[in-house]
């Protein structure tokens, strides 16, 4: 695009426009980069975190529930043995609260398949320790503790092994995933640098550069029509010089 025959006041608009095209592009990018850092940071605390911290919750609740078991098992008062069931009865209501709630999340969150495995895998064992553990308490309350210890052992411990194995990657899982986030928001960090840094750096060559064009493009025309001017006024000079009586005195 040829601009040697743009008035002054044009090009100077089109250079501010050109500055302000490139402040935009950076700010945009700047915020884009914002927002990405601010996505990743409330998927780790709103997402990864909590959903670490309902499995945690469910771990928990699960080693009071057989705590609690064991308790009922060894005791031989039958007051003690109904209080500890229930408190088995109250870890089992905080265990399917945080297990609504952690379902509710991953179904929100597009879980992973591992995600989803990995809580089948405790459902399954929620599952198969249900009859059994009505057993134990059955055997408990009749002071059967023969009986129910060996159910404990036999049983319920693989089974227990198993669930709390399945919790304990469930929350490795948003561990990983947490780390996953952090490294791409560092990267993402990294790149925005070099990115606004680039940016910033083109508008300052570009800002140079107009500002030699323009001051050029408004000097050549300047210098050319003082060469001019002063060609014609020599060739005045000369010229009045040269007619008769032209400085001569009186």
């Amino acid at each position: 695009m040829k601009t040697a025959h743009l008035r002054i006041g044009t090009k100077l608009a089109l250079a501010f426009t050109i500055q302000i095209a490139l402040l935009a592009a950076t700010a945009a990018y700047g915020l884009n980069r914002m927002d990405l850092m601010q996505a990743n940071l409330d998927e780790i605390t709103r997402v990864n975190q909590r959903e670490a911290a309902l499995a945690s919750a469910m771990q928990m609740a699960l080693a009071e529930r057989m705590v609690a078991l064991r308790n009922a098992v060894l005791l031989s008062k039958d007051n003690d043995i109904s209080a500890e069931i229930r408190q088995i009865d109250l870890a089992d209501k905080a265990y399917s609260t945080e297990q609504a709630a952690l379902k509710n999340m991953l179904a929100e969150s597009s879980a992973s398949e591992d995600e989803l495995q990995a809580l089948r895998d405790a459902d399954n064992a929620a599952s198969a320790s249900e009859t059994l553990i009505e057993d134990i308490i059955s055997a408990a309350q009749q002071h059967a503790s023969s009986k129910a210890t060996t159910l404990i052992v036999t049983q319920l411990a693989p089974i227990q092994a198993r669930w709390n194995a399945a919790l304990s990657r469930l929350a490795q899982i948003q561990t990983q995933q947490n780390e996953m986030v952090v490294a791409a928001s560092k990267e993402a960090a990294t790149h925005a640098r070099l990115m606004l840094g680039a940016l910033a750096g083109l508008s300052v060559l570009g800002g140079i550069l107009l500002a030699w064009a323009i001051t050029r493009s408004i000097a050549r025309p300047i210098s050319v029509l003082l060469g001019s001017v002063m060609s014609d006024a020599a060739r005045w000079r000369s010229e009045d010089a040269s007619l008769p009586g032209k400085g001569l005195g009186p």
